[in-house]
């Protein structure tokens, strides 16, 4: 049997796995529906906890924008400078942990153009080739809109660039460009094909979120609303209609209540029955039990979210220090935080230096102090506050015995 006929071993949730085409054309699937990546982001943005966590994790990757003056001006295409790129880049580094590039080439084959491409419109082929459509993996994709693209080779001459520019206009009328597709492969990205972010594993989690805030919004919009109840032994009579009024008297009964009440006033609920003892029985939950149920699962799933995506709570504002723990939780949550966004600098930094040589593509950080709390600062000590600002513990003087 064929490695390509084998269905790949599946990890918790969703993986990237390898199938192959009824067309022979072997190709990676990205997920066990080959929608991993929009199945994700659908569930991130339906997740109010989520999207704030991508929100302030995307701030920390961009920073204050890039350090030198002649990179933050640097055209990188006819209608981005370096910093606008680094601000897509960013954002897709916040909820994959990767980014793709699309490379366009000078005729002479050396390098004309950047522009950031969604890592969910790429898929990839076992011939070298990567699949780009702007509808991948969604409802209304069309084949016939696919492009494939060739992976960016850094070891080509511009003259062997130049011939590939060459054979893809004259087949297709216009130049298709290479992809760089960045991520920091992990052991459990299957064969490092896809990037599978850490937000994967917790999939349920932030889909959970999403659902409990619709499920408060039903207990507040769709709770029961009567503030009085009225219960009649009896019934009205709703046939016969009163010569002088033209009613009925259950219509009679009904105007007596409006009278009381108006568009904007409490409801009120009136049950009838034959006899006293034959009368309906009214049980209504207590909404604001219900609802602070409903809040402390919703704090709960909220913290789990923001664990996924690497985001300390404090920085969304989610708790306060006591409910997050001691010092040490605090200073551990902020320092694997900073690490993760240091790492995204550094993939950013890396995959452009190599293709702008000479420029220096450092990101000026943010500082990480104003956006926490002073009672969040007040828990940490000074080798913890140095940690967070990328500087080493500070030297302790020591004395010699002569």
């Amino acid at each position: 049997m064929s490695k390509f006929n084998r269905i790949a071993r599946f990890i918790k949730n969703q993986v990237a796995e390898i199938s192959q085409q009824k067309s022979g054309l072997e190709r990676y699937v990205y997920g066990p529906k080959d929608t991993l990546p929009n199945d994700l982001l659908r569930a991130l943005n339906d997740s109010g906890t989520a999207t704030t966590c991508i929100s302030r994790l995307t701030s920390f990757i961009q920073g204050e924008g890039f350090i030198a003056e002649n990179v933050k001006t640097l055209k990188v295409n006819k209608s981005q400078t370096a910093d606008q790129l680094l601000a897509e880049i960013a954002s897709s580094c916040a909820v994959f942990e990767a980014f793709a590039l699309r490379i366009l080439f000078r005729m002479d084959g050396t390098f004309g153009s950047v522009y950031k491409i969604g890592i969910k419109e790429l898929r990839k082929d076992n011939f070298g080739k990567i699949r780009w459509n702007y509808r991948m993996g969604e409802k209304d994709y069309q084949k016939k809109d696919d492009l494939f693209l060739r992976e960016y080779d850094p070891a080509l001459t511009p003259m062997e660039q130049a011939i590939i520019v060459a054979e893809e206009i004259q087949t297709h009328g216009k130049q298709l460009g290479a992809i760089m597709y960045c991520f920091n492969a992990k052991e459990f990205d299957f064969g490092h094909i896809y990037p599978i972010p850490n937000s994967n594993s917790g999939l349920e989690d932030i889909i959970s979120d999403a659902a409990l805030q619709r499920l408060e919004k039903r207990n507040i919009v769709k709770g029961f609303k009567p503030s009085a109840i009225i219960s009649m032994a009896g019934k009205t009579d709703d046939q016969t209609i009163d010569e002088d009024s033209g009613l009925t008297e259950s219509e009679e009964l009904t105007q007596t209540l409006q009278a009381f009440t108006n568009e904007n006033g409490a409801s009120i609920c009136l049950l009838e029955g034959q006899t006293k003892d034959s009368m309906p029985t009214v049980t209504v939950f207590p909404l604001a039990e219900m609802l602070d149920g409903v809040d402390k699962a919703r704090l709960r799933v909220a913290n789990a979210v923001c664990r996924h995506l690497t985001v300390p709570p404090v920085l969304i504002g989610l708790e306060s220090p006591t409910v997050l723990g001691n010092s040490q939780a605090i200073a551990n949550s902020l320092k694997v935080f900073t690490l993760s966004v240091r790492s995204s600098q550094n993939m950013i930094q890396t995959a452009l230096s190599n293709l702008f040589p000479g420029y220096d593509f450092a990101i000026k950080q943010l500082n990480i102090y104003e956006y926490l709390p002073t009672e969040v600062l007040a828990t940490l000590n000074s080798d913890e506050l140095r940690a967070l600002g990328g500087y080493p513990p500070a030297q302790t003087k020591t004395s010699s015995r002569q």
